[in-house]
């Protein structure tokens, strides 16, 4: 036998350790990063990891062993590929002795309190609907509370952080408002869409949120419980685009079709300064969006439904989103598409 060659076959069960290689390469930091408040050490939490695995827990080592066929992870390589106010997302790579490979992310809340409550929900919401509507939404692996020991050994705190983990294979992005008119790709180049692109990824999303409506429990996800880096983008070698959705705070509930469709047509997202509305550019966009989620004459009954509740919806706006939203002539046009 050759030296320093492992030996084949699995090691036996105290003796493995599972050789971690960690970067951070930030390649989904975005073009203008924001500084964000550090709850604790990177190193804390690689030596929690660690330890994890050298224990075998349910969490981390056997959803990598699952995805690796049941044969043990051999070698780990973990990279920090971005962040933002409440959470820190690693890609996973895990490798066997056999030669497997299995990819996956991490996505950890930043602290034991507000931040790990808001994930928690945030999981609860994507496992309902990651089951119902596969092609929507991420696939979920398993979720767990990952022990950050206090480095003043004070046994009053208690850092559990709720993670979890889950899959997406191919290459996928994240996006970011790039203009008033355009998605763009994280990265750590300014990078965008053509507004043709950006119209498609509109006309994606609103099928998506349509789909994922639950008409007898009247629950659904709205716009505002999206930000920009929970959609995930992938351009196909046709140069098709692939859009899903990797994260969703919580469930809207008590959402009539009526409101869904408002919410649609009033929704928009930001980078600090411009504002992205969902809403397409073209109102018959819009429509059949509506109609290729459900059928025509149901996007003609949703239609009906906001139009009936017009001048409600409108008097919530504020001046400001009146500014950027669609007005009075967009919800004239849109009307007639639906007749």
């Amino acid at each position: 036998m050759k030296s320093g060659i492992p030996p084949k076959g699995a090691p036996r069960s105290g003796d493995h350790k599972t050789k971690v290689k960690w970067s951070a390469s930030q390649r989904f930091v975005g073009p203008y990063p924001e500084k964000t408040k550090q709850f604790f050490r990177l190193e804390t939490l690689e030596s929690a990891l660690q330890k994890k695995l050298d224990e075998r827990d349910y969490f981390l080592f056997r959803t990598l062993r699952d995805g690796l066929d049941g044969k043990v992870p051999d070698s780990l390589a973990i990279d920090w590929i971005y962040e933002n106010k409440s959470r820190l997302v690693f890609s996973l790579l895990a490798g066997s002795r056999q030669g497997k490979h299995a990819a996956s992310f991490l996505c950890l809340a930043k602290n034991h309190e507000e931040h790990t409550a808001a994930l928690e929900q945030e999981y609860q919401a994507l496992e309902i609907l990651s089951k119902k509507h596969p092609k929507a939404f991420v696939s979920l692996l398993r979720s767990g509370l990952i022990f950050l020991p206090d480095r003043h050994q004070r046994r009053e705190v208690n850092r559990e952080l709720f993670s979890y983990l889950y899959k997406l294979p191919g290459d996928w992005s994240p996006l970011y408002v790039a203009s008033s008119t355009q998605w763009g790709p994280r990265g750590t180049e300014v990078r965008r869409y053509s507004v043709q692109e950006s119209e498609r990824l509109k006309y994606l999303l609103i099928c998506h949120l349509v789909t994922a409506y639950n008409a007898e429990s009247f629950e659904g996800i709205t716009p505002r419980q999206l930000a920009p880096d929970d959609l995930w983008v992938r351009k196909n070698k046709d140069r098709s685009l692939d859009l899903v959705i990797a994260g969703c705070r919580r469930l809207d509930r008590k959402l009539r079709p009526g409101q869904l469709v408002a919410s649609l047509l009033f929704g928009s997202f930001s980078n600090g300064k411009e504002h992205l509305p969902l809403a397409p550019l073209r109102p018959d966009d819009f429509r059949r969006a509506l109609a290729e989620a459900l059928s025509k004459e149901e996007a003609a009954r949703w239609g009906a439904a906001f139009f009936k509740q017009r001048k409600r919806h409108e008097g919530k706006l504020s001046a400001a989103q009146k500014s950027y939203l669609p007005g009075g002539d967009y919800l004239d046009a849109l009307k007639d598409c639906f007749r």
